[in-house]
């Protein structure tokens, strides 16, 4: 708090009244005289102007009444307290405050538009570093889903591709089946038989040309039945299926042998055999038909997670569009309220030289 005295005569009619005694210096000291009695009178405007004690204070004594530095007859004194320094020149202070905040609207707005442009909430660590590791977690899984979703679906190829050879082994079975009911009746002859056994020929060439050309990425299908393909259904370690290959045509564990296209004209057709073989046939269609329809299952279940791990990341990163504009429109409107304040803030220290002229 800052205490003027100032040893001046008031007069009630014209108000402050400054006199000086040393007469080489008239100019001088009247130049001062009128600078403080403006600094005077603009503080008592400003008293005037906040009654409730914020700023300046002005308080006068008249003659003949008892101020604050004396009693009766003392001479008239005029005391200007502060209680802020309401104009200064080496610091701006509500300038620098307005500047802060108006920064601060400026930093608040670039985000918002980064967010608005970009759809996202998490555009870098620093928007939010905890939801940004949880975020990327989940889209691991998500991506890894998808992946596996296209693994699923080339396992499900794969395994049409064996279907669809072991159905047209399966024509061919029928076929061979009939051929043979029809070699059995005696009333063919030798010549008549032997243009049956001449399809039976034709038709086994063909199941081992099947056999032969199945292959599925350049992985034969139906030439071993110890062979494994392992199949990665999920998005971590430890998520596969595992599929059991066929041999379609030969000896041991083959599906169709080839002893039983052989016939001769005095001998009947292997009926039986062509039955079993039909037989074998079916059973390794409803194993693939099993993991094909299991495959379908694992299929819409990863869909299903890999929609529920998206749902969890977009809460977490993507932005909230109608709040978003909310925000941005606070902020513009802050923005210009601030910039208006900081014209005015600015032009505050200007006002000190309407005193000196």
């Amino acid at each position: 708090m800052a205490t003027i005295h100032a040893p001046v005569p008031l007069r009630p009619q014209h108000g402050i009244e400054c006199t000086h005694q040393d007469s080489q210096k008239p100019r001088l000291h009247a130049g001062y005289c009128n600078l403080f009695l403006k600094l005077v009178q603009l503080a008592a405007d400003a008293h005037r102007a906040c009654p409730d004690g914020v700023g300046p204070v002005v308080h006068g004594t008249h003659p003949g009444k008892t101020g604050h530095s004396g009693g009766a007859g003392a001479p008239s004194e005029t005391t200007v307290t502060e209680d802020r320094l309401s104009l200064r020149i080496a610091h701006n202070v509500d300038a620098v405050q307005v500047q802060r905040h108006l920064n601060a609207s400026n930093d608040r707005i670039a985000v918002a538009m980064k967010r608005l442009s970009s759809g996202l909430r998490i555009n870098s660590a620093a928007d939010d570093a905890a939801g940004l590791g949880i975020s990327e977690q989940l889209r691991g899984q998500i991506r890894g889903l998808e992946q596996a979703n296209r693994n699923v679906q080339d396992g499900i190829s794969m395994l049409n591709t064996m279907d669809a050879a072991l159905d047209t082994v399966h024509s061919i079975l029928q076929r061979a089946r009939e051929l043979a009911v029809q070699f059995n009746n005696g009333v063919l002859d030798m010549q008549q038989k032997g243009l049956i056994i001449e399809e039976f020929n034709q038709l086994s060439d063909e199941v081992a040309r099947i056999e032969g050309m199945t292959m599925f990425n350049g992985i034969p299908l139906l030439q071993n039945a110890n062979s494994l393909i392992t199949l990665q259904v999920g998005a971590n370690d430890g998520e596969t299926i595992t599929v059991s290959l066929v041999d379609l045509f030969g000896g041991g564990l083959a599906l169709v042998r080839p002893n039983t296209f052989n016939a001769l004209p005095w001998l009947d057709a292997d009926i039986q055999g062509f039955d079993l073989h039909i037989n074998d046939v079916a059973l390794a269609r409803t194993r693939i038909g099993a993991i094909t329809n299991r495959l379908e299952y694992t299929l819409a279940s990863n869909q299903n997670r890999q929609e529920n791990y998206m749902s969890a990341e977009s809460r977490i990163r993507d932005v909230d569009m109608a709040a978003e504009m909310i925000t941005l429109t606070r902020q513009q409107v802050l923005q210009a309220s601030a910039g208006t304040a900081l014209l005015f803030a600015q032009q505050s220290p200007s006002r000190i030289l309407d005193l000196l002229k």
